[in-house]
């Protein structure tokens, strides 16, 4: 029976997947990156051909693409779908270029965080600075993912001039310096390309659609994850929460909505994580019926100024 060892910091889980189950998970993950790459297309090719001001619904679709491509992204994170690990990493690789995400950085910081949440040393991925969600100002700078962006600068300029990260093994550190070099080496060709062909492609079809409406969207979705949770004990039932979503966004955020599950099971694959609800609910202490639940009483709190700033 095939094993998949995931690391989480310093643990391990070895999870043993029948054949029939592996081709269950690849065939359900190969649906989802099927419609993500139709979608995808189709929205950029109307970014292209549609002017302004009408544009900018489709580069909200298509920001809204770039989103989910990191949820898709988050999945790889934790199974090895496609039965081959250097394939997997080129996948989750590719599915975090246009939010300029390193594969390899990604997955040892979530490992971290699913072994560190509710310690002190729990470390969000994106950089968000909670602490700063008590104003209106607070929120949009949260939603501008500054803190993602201008970590991502300084991780490619430690790349660039050879620096290897100390906080993971050296093949690890390596993955993370060629990625950033891959993505610097992708921005600089597509500046140069835009300037010599005199076009804003580049502009339209990734950076508005990025900047605008991708940050502010995965921000939204990973803001209810684990704020306003009791952030001092390392029980999923009591730092994290799950949202019963429709089928619509539980697809688009996939299954991020039921994220107790997950960081009670983190080896259960995602398309299970539905079902598994139900075993679990009457357990969950953070539990909301939609989105707009959860966010009608964040912002009630925010306009408030009472929002809690207990969270990971």
């Amino acid at each position: 029976m095939p094993e998949t060892k995931l690391a989480f910091g310093d643990k391990e889980l070895i999870v043993k997947t029948t054949p029939n189950k592996k081709y269950e998970i690849l065939d359900f993950f190969l649906r989802k990156l099927s419609i993500l790459i139709v979608l995808s297309v189709g929205f950029i090719i109307a970014v292209v051909i549609i002017p302004y001001p009408v544009k900018l619904l489709p580069q909200l679709l298509l920001g809204m693409m770039f989103a989910h491509s990191i949820e898709l992204e988050h999945e790889l994170t934790h199974h090895v779908i496609f039965f081959n690990e250097r394939f997997n990493r080129l996948v989750g690789t590719l599915l975090g270029l246009p939010m300029l995400v390193s594969f390899s950085l990604y997955k040892a910081l979530h490992g971290h965080h699913h072994s560190a949440l509710g310690t002190p040393e729990d470390k969000e991925t994106f950089n968000y600075n909670y602490e700063k969600l008590t104003s209106i100002s607070g929120f949009i700078l949260h939603l501008s993912m500054l803190g993602h962006y201008s970590g991502v600068v300084e991780n490619i300029c430690v790349a660039l001039v050879g620096k290897l990260r100390e906080d993971v093994s050296p093949k690890i550190a390596h993955r993370i310096r060629n990625e950033y070099c891959l993505i610097a080496c992708l921005i600089i060709i597509m500046l140069v390309l835009s300037i010599l062909w005199q076009t804003t492609i580049l502009l339209d079809t990734w950076l508005i659609p990025l900047i605008i409406f991708t940050g502010p969207i995965h921000a939204l979705i990973e803001l209810p994850e684990h704020f306003g949770c009791d952030n001092q004990t390392t029980n999923p039932f009591h730092n994290t929460r799950t949202i019963q979503a429709s089928k619509f966004f539980t697809w688009y955020v996939n299954g991020n909505n039921y994220h107790v599950e997950h960081h009670f099971n983190p080896a259960l694959p995602i398309n299970e994580l539905r079902n598994y609800h139900s075993t679990i609910v009457g357990k969950i202490e953070n539990l909301e019926s939609s989105y707009w639940s959860f966010y009608k009483k964040f912002f009630e709190k925010l306009f408030g100024k009472k929002i809690s700033l207990e969270n990971n």
